[in-house]
């Protein structure tokens, strides 16, 4: 019980917004509107002025991307900063690299190998923008540090346990066990992306219901506040229980995700290098 207060209090402690990411992604969103909209009147052109600034920007932008994984792997440079810090930094480069290249094409397709490493820098962007959604469901919110199937399973069982003493909730205990057991009374490789999104949700209010309709069926003789209380009980271990499930086919995912987001990451590169080589000499 102790290690699961000490897993929640480390969750606690961790919680907080990022200050500059989520202004940060209205407002990259504004700047693709009012540049989407002004392409037509072609105040940047690509080849000089602040048109060729802005792909210098983007593509210096993208380069220190690296920085982030380099972080994490290199002793040398493990203690430089927080890494929500460098993370933070990481996705505001993300956003703001590929606006920069955007506005460098002034929203508009050009030569082939211009073309190419435009597609590419968005498809990473995109990429980047799955990978930072599948990323908040196995980390800490988005402090960088990663949670793990045991302190998931912790927390489980420390809800479990504070319904072992309830004796309302005794009454409805076995749909709740056969709910936990029926999702992750087996592998979790086997529990499924479509399961977790659709099945379970819609287990889970079943299970929810029919606890509900059984506790208030004895609310007579248990008293409303002993039935909301149960309530409350149930609604918790169910999240708990789903927690779990989640957690296990979001880190399936990650590691799926990683896999194909580190060759996309080498292809932009060499494309933006093929494109600067090209401008350049032709």
């Amino acid at each position: 019980m102790v290690g699961s207060q000490q897993v929640f209090s480390r969750q606690k402690r961790s919680r907080g917004p990022l200050v500059l990411i989520r202004p940060a992604q209205f407002l990259v969103v504004l700047a693709i509107v009012l540049g989407w909209s002004m392409r037509e009147d072609r105040w940047f052109v690509p080849q000089e002025g602040v048109g060729y600034a802005f792909g210098v920007g983007g593509l210096g932008l993208m380069t220190l991307l690296l920085f982030y994984p380099l972080r994490k792997r290199f002793r040398l440079i493990r203690n430089w900063g927080r890494l929500s810090d460098w993370f933070e930094v990481h996705m505001l480069f993300g956003l703001i690299g590929p606006l920069a290249i955007l506005y460098h094409a002034n929203f508009r397709l050009g030569s082939l190998n211009a073309n190419v490493a435009l597609v590419t820098t968005l498809t990473v962007a995109a990429s980047g923008v799955i990978g930072r959604v599948i990323y908040r469901h196995i980390h800490e919110q988005l402090s960088g540090r990663k949670k793990t199937l045991t302190e998931m399973r912790m927390g489980l069982d420390a809800t479990r346990e504070t319904l072992s003493g309830d004796e309302a909730v005794a009454l409805v205990r076995d749909s709740l066990v056969a709910f936990e057991e029926g999702l992750l009374g087996r592998s979790s490789k086997r529990i499924s992306f479509l399961s977790v999104m659709i099945v379970t949700p819609w287990k889970a209010r079943a299970t929810r219901g029919r606890a509900f309709r059984s506790l208030n069926r004895h609310q007579p003789t248990l008293g409303t506040d002993q039935v909301k209380k149960a309530q409350e009980s149930v609604r918790k271990y169910l999240r708990a229980v789903r927690s779990v499930a989640d957690f296990s086919v979001y880190e399936r995912i990650f590691g799926l995700w990683h896999i194909a987001h580190l060759p996309l990451a080498v292809l932009l590169y060499g494309t933006a290098i093929i494109h600067v080589v090209a401008v350049h000499m032709y």
